[in-house]
């Protein structure tokens, strides 16, 4: 690991922690906006650190136990913390890193809930009801900005409720979309055929393969009935 990336973990975590703990270093980058930061992860101790030597202002800390979630597809490490974590560009309560090896998957997840289950299901479903699936979602808006609010879809509509933009809100029939993605259980993609491509990313619970599954063959359903 280059200087600059033990600079920024000097910085982050409590120089005790450092003195006795052992550490493992990844290359990883990390989400940020809609781009990623290309920068080391890194576990120390209780404390799990993404270094970015190029600008130190885009490197974090989570301490373990401020981790609510933990999952990896794809090769991407996806956490959820209990309690918001300020970064340089607010605070923020979910974050994903893509690495570059995925064996080392299996290592992050162990490190993030010692003598506990590794990873915490992420194909349970998360139906609220019959036929209905629900999600507190945050929307980026492009080139900045942001809204949160809550998500819907049912096998006919797909909703998506802004609270505190309403201007971002967007209602459609489910045979109006062109495209549905899932790059990883917190994140969702999509692309009507008319109008702008929305891209969530799911704040309180991840979108389970069975769940993205009844979305797609809801969506391949209304096209066939047309």
């Amino acid at each position: 690991m280059r200087l600059a990336s033990w600079a920024c973990l000097m910085c982050l975590a409590p120089a005790s922690v450092l003195a006795q703990a052992a550490v493992n270093v990844y290359s990883a980058e990390m989400s940020v906006g809609f781009g990623a930061a290309p920068g080391s992860l890194i576990t120390v101790g209780d404390f799990l650190v993404f270094a970015d030597p190029n600008r130190p202002e885009n490197s974090v800390a989570i301490s373990r136990s401020n981790i609510r979630t933990a999952s990896f597809q794809e090769n991407v490490l996806t956490v959820v913390t209990r309690e918001a974590v300020q970064t340089a560009v607010g605070s923020r309560t979910q974050f994903a890193f893509r690495v570059v090896d995925a064996s080392a998957g299996s290592n992050l997840l162990a490190w993030s809930k010692p003598g506990k289950p590794a990873m915490e299901p992420t194909e349970k479903p998360a139906a609220t009801g019959e036929g209905r699936w629900e999600y507190r979602v945050k929307h980026a808006h492009f080139p900045w900005g942001e809204c949160h609010g809550n998500l819907v879809f049912t096998k006919d509509h797909f909703h998506y409720e802004s609270v505190n933009n309403v201007e971002h809100s967007l209602l459609l029939a489910v045979k109006d979309i062109k495209e549905a993605k899932r790059p990883n259980p917190y994140r969702l993609e999509i692309k009507p055929f008319s109008g702008n491509d929305y891209t969530f990313e799911l704040e309180q619970k991840g979108m389970s393969s069975e769940d993205f599954r009844a979305l797609t063959d809801a969506i391949a359903a209304a096209r066939a009935q047309n």
